[in-house]
């Protein structure tokens, strides 16, 4: 994961010398590109799970016969 001597630091000691606004954002496009992914996928599963018990679709619309 990290580099060994860095599990001693706090938080204060990386913001220092990273910068806080790096902590923060560092990574943030690949985390929602990832989470955007996946949270889609999961409505795409309960989307075509529902529709095949009969249940209709989640966008309101009429089950298709």
């Amino acid at each position: 994961m990290g580099k060994s001597e860095n599990a001693s630091k706090t938080f204060a000691q990386m913001a220092k010398e990273q910068g806080a606004w790096a902590l923060f954002f560092n990574g943030l496009a690949p985390r929602v590109l990832m989470i955007g992914t996946l949270t889609g996928l999961q409505w795409w599963i309960y989307d075509t799970f529902k529709t095949s018990m009969g249940m209709g679709t989640s966008g309101g619309g009429p089950a298709k016969k």
